[in-house]
């Protein structure tokens, strides 16, 4: 792979790619939604609605972003589905023009989106195995994890919200109601 770090994380911490291809959608053989029979955990979903989306507690006004506008949304379409944030390094270039405009490639080198970031150290936890079984690791997390981690590392914020592509055009999609 092109970027090693990216790469990594498909096979550590099951992140999909959070990019919108023309040729067919990888949404639905994600391995989580094979390994676990919950899988509201991963970074890819086919819902853009704000009260099914796993990552609502980063939006603003949730539990852990009190005020951070225009940040953490619902990115993508139907066909190959919605992710937290604009710009991640488990985002890509493949076909994001169309949607997103400028030239497409959205990845960063050096951040992952917030809900990426916490993903990535859930799958450490559980592989250390700090949460349990599988089936139960996720529960786990939410309940006596998560708040811990965020008060350690609370959401990273870029230094220009809303994001905007190359050409400068904002980068925002919303969840919807």
């Amino acid at each position: 792979g092109v970027n090693s770090a990216h790469e990594f994380h498909h096979g550590f911490s099951f992140l999909a790619d959070e990019y919108l291809s023309d040729g067919s959608g990888y949404l639905g053989d994600h391995p989580a939604a094979k390994e676990y029979a919950d899988a509201s955990f991963v970074n890819v979903i086919r819902s853009n609605k704000c009260d099914q989306l796993p990552w609502r507690h980063l939006i603003k006004g949730g539990k852990h972003n009190p005020g951070a506008d225009r940040l953490i949304g619902a990115f993508g379409n139907s066909q190959n589905g919605y992710h937290s944030e604009a710009k991640c390094i488990m985002n890509g270039g493949a076909s994001n023009r169309q949607h997103f405009g400028g030239n497409g490639w959205l990845r960063t080198t050096a951040r992952f989106c917030n809900f990426c970031r916490e993903l990535a150290v859930y799958r450490f936890f559980e592989r250390i195995d700090l949460l349990g079984l599988a089936s139960d690791s996720y529960t786990l997390w939410k309940s006596e994890k998560r708040s811990l981690f965020y008060e350690a590392f609370p959401l990273d914020i870029p230094q220009v919200v809303p994001v905007e592509n190359n050409t400068g055009k904002e980068l925002f999609f919303d969840c919807t109601k």
